[in-house]
C-alpha cells in the first residue's frame, strides 16, 4: 500500500502534473522564470510551513509544457520565493511571465499531536512497511488535517491570482482571512 503524508500531498501532486506535463523540457529550452516572491498571511498573521503554487497553462506551440508550475514553502514569517521546476533536473528560481492561478496549503497534525509526534508515527509507519512490506491498520500514522479553509487549495476556487512580468517586481502578498 503506498501510502503518502498528506501534509505533502498537494506539493506531490502538483510535482507529479509538472513532471507529466514538462516531459521533454529540460536546459536549451525557451522556458524562464523571474523572481517571485511575498508574503501569505492567516487571519493577519504569518502563515508558517504553507505550501503555495502558481500555476498557468503554457503556450505548447513555443515549445513549453501544458501546465507551467511554481511552488514554495512559508518561512516563519509568511515569505515564500517561487521555484519552477523544468523538467526532472533543473529548478529555476521564479516564475514564467504572465498571468498564474495561485493556491495554498497547509497540513497540521490531527488534534492532540504534535508535530515531533506525526514524524515519529511517520517513521514508524514507514520502518514497519520496509520490514514487512505492509502496515496494518494500528501501525498507519493518522491523515494530517488542512489547516485553511478548502477554498484556498482549489484551483477553480480560490480566488487568488498573480500577473508575473519580466519586469518585476514580482512581489504578490496574499492574505487569507
Amino acid at each position: 500500500m503506498l501510502r503518502i503524508d498528506s501534509r505533502f500531498f498537494g506539493f506531490y501532486v502538483g510535482l507529479g502534473l509538472l513532471f507529466v506535463t514538462m516531459a521533454g523540457c529540460g536546459k536549451g529550452d525557451a522556458f524562464k522564470a523571474y523572481p517571485t516572491s511575498g508574503k501569505v498571511t492567516f487571519k493577519d498573521e504569518p502563515l508558517e510551513n504553507a505550501d503555495v503554487v502558481f500555476s498557468m497553462p503554457g503556450n505548447v506551440s513555443k515549445g513549453e509544457p501544458s501546465t507551467i508550475l511554481g511552488m514554495a514553502k512559508t518561512d516563519a514569517s509568511g515569505k515564500y520565493s517561487i521555484k519552477s521546476f523544468v523538467g526532472a533536473d533543473e529548478v529555476l528560481p521564479g516564475a514564467a511571465v504572465g498571468s498564474h492561478t495561485v493556491t495554498i496549503s497547509k497540513f497540521i497534525p490531527p488534534k492532540g499531536m504534535t508535530d515531533e509526534d506525526y514524524t515519529k508515527a511517520m517513521e514508524a509507519e514507514t520502518n514497519a512497511m520496509n520490514k514487512n512490506g505492509f502496515i496494518t491498520p494500528e501501525q498507519t500514522a493518522p491523515q494530517r488535517i488542512q489547516f485553511l479553509p478548502p477554498k484556498y487549495t482549489n484551483p477553480t476556487t480560490s480566488g487568488l491570482t498573480a500577473a508575473v512580468t519580466a519586469g518585476g517586481p514580482n512581489e504578490f502578498n496574499f492574505d487569507l482571512k
